[in-house]
C-alpha cells in the first residue's frame, strides 16, 4: 500500500526570528543595491515534503515607511531609500515575512526579521546658541563660574561624544569638562586693561 502526501500543510520558516543589521545611509548616498544578510538565512519550505509546492514572499507588516523590499522568489531583503538613524523614532525595525504557496493564497507560514540600523558618525555637534554676550563685574574669585555653554550631538552612542575647548586671547578664562566658564585667572580679567573680551568656545570629536 502506497501513501500518498496531499496538500494539507501550510509552509514553514527555519526560524521564529531572523536576525540583520545595516549602517545608515551616508549623506547624499544611495541605497546600497545588496541584500541584508541575515543570521540564519531566512528559508521556508512547504512541509508537503512530496509536493514542494512553489513558495513567494511578501513583507505583510513593519513596513509603513516603505524601507525594505523583498524579492519574492528568493525571500531576498533589500533596501528601497536611504536611512537617517537620526530622523527614525526607533534604531530597530520589526518586519513581518509571508511565505505563501503559489497554488494556494489560503497556506500561508509567518516570520519575523529584526533589522537593526547603525550609527555612523555623520552630524556634528552644534550649540545651543550662536553667539554669547553677557556683562561679568572684576574682583571675582578664582573658580568663579561664569556660565555653562551646551552643545549637542544628534548622533547617538560612542559617535555623540565630544569635549569642549576655548579659545582664550586673554588667558583669564578656563572651561569646565561639562562646558562651564570659569574665571582662572582674575588678575587678568581687569577692567582697567581691557573692557571687553572676545572668547571662542568650540567642540572636538573624541577619538573611539
Amino acid at each position: 500500500m502506497r501513501v500518498r502526501d496531499v496538500d494539507d500543510l501550510p509552509p514553514r520558516f527555519s526560524a521564529p526570528v531572523y536576525r540583520a543589521s545595516v549602517e545608515e545611509s551616508r549623506p547624499g548616498a544611495l541605497p546600497s543595491k545588496d541584500a541584508l544578510t541575515f543570521s540564519p538565512a531566512v528559508l521556508a519550505k512547504d512541509q508537503d515534503i512530496q509536493l514542494k509546492a512553489t513558495l513567494t514572499y511578501s513583507i505583510t507588516g513593519g513596513n509603513d515607511m516603505q524601507y525594505f523590499r523583498v524579492d519574492p522568489r528568493t525571500a531576498e531583503v533589500f533596501l528601497t531609500k536611504a536611512l537617517d538613524r537620526e530622523t527614525l523614532d526607533t534604531g530597530r525595525f520589526l518586519l513581518e515575512l509571508t511565505a505563501r504557496q503559489s497554488n494556494s493564497d489560503l497556506k500561508t507560514g509567518t516570520t519575523s526579521l529584526e533589522i537593526e540600523v547603525i550609527d555612523i558618525n555623520d552630524n556634528k555637534p552644534e550649540f545651543e546658541v550662536e553667539q554669547y554676550n553677557m556683562t561679568v563685574i572684576e574682583n571675582l574669585p578664582v573658580g568663579f563660574r561664569i556660565m555653562q555653554f551646551t552643545a549637542l550631538d544628534r548622533d547617538s552612542g560612542e559617535n555623540a561624544r565630544f569635549h569642549y575647548k576655548l579659545d582664550d586671547p586673554s588667558g583669564a578664562f578656563g572651561l569646565e569638562g561639562d562646558g562651564s566658564l570659569v574665571l582662572s585667572r582674575p588678575e587678568r580679567f581687569d577692567r582697567e586693561m581691557m573692557d571687553k573680551v572676545m572668547l571662542c568656545p568650540f567642540y572636538s570629536i573624541l577619538p573611539l
